[in-house]
């Protein structure tokens, strides 16, 4: 809007100018004195920038080293925890294989275990089918043969 009105305003003399030219032409220059102060402004903060940039390398620069060494803090604790697995994986396995034996050596007992409660089933009948007639009677050859073979068996 200013544009278009400043473009009718500015060929005429100040002399010859009308009242709205001049007051056109006030409110430009005040709308330009704005624009050159906040461009005064950000020139000044970029100057500003500009003399700092020493301090603020040395922040960046600081901060650089500062993460450098909290990620060598982190590798070197990441170390620390893989080496406290594989001990604590080690100690682990320390206990596993001997319950594993004792796992195996339980199950063979309990084999061993159920074999003899078999073979003492067979000769409790055995006795009391064959051992008690035979005491009974005085002996018969045919007992005596059964009772042999059921001993041999049980390997007694």
């Amino acid at each position: 809007m200013l544009a278009g009105m400043v473009e009718h305003s500015l060929p005429v003399f100040k002399e010859d100018r009308h009242a709205f030219q001049t007051e056109v032409l006030g409110m430009v220059e005040k709308v330009l004195g704005l624009a050159e102060e906040q461009l005064q402004g950000e020139v000044t903060a970029a100057q500003s920038l500009v003399e700092n940039g020493d301090a603020e390398k040395a922040k960046r620069e600081a901060a650089v080293a500062d993460t450098e060494k909290a990620y060598t803090a982190c590798q070197e604790d990441t170390k620390a925890k893989s080496q406290l697995k594989a001990e604590k994986t080690a100690a682990f396995q320390a206990t596993v294989d001997p319950l594993k034996q004792a796992t195996t050596a339980q199950k063979d007992g309990d084999a061993n275990a159920v074999l003899l409660s078999k073979e003492r089933e067979t000769l409790a009948t055995l006795v009391e089918k064959e051992l008690t007639p035979l005491k009974e009677a005085a002996g018969g050859k045919r007992q005596l043969n059964s009772i042999t073979k059921a001993l041999e068996k049980a390997q007694l």
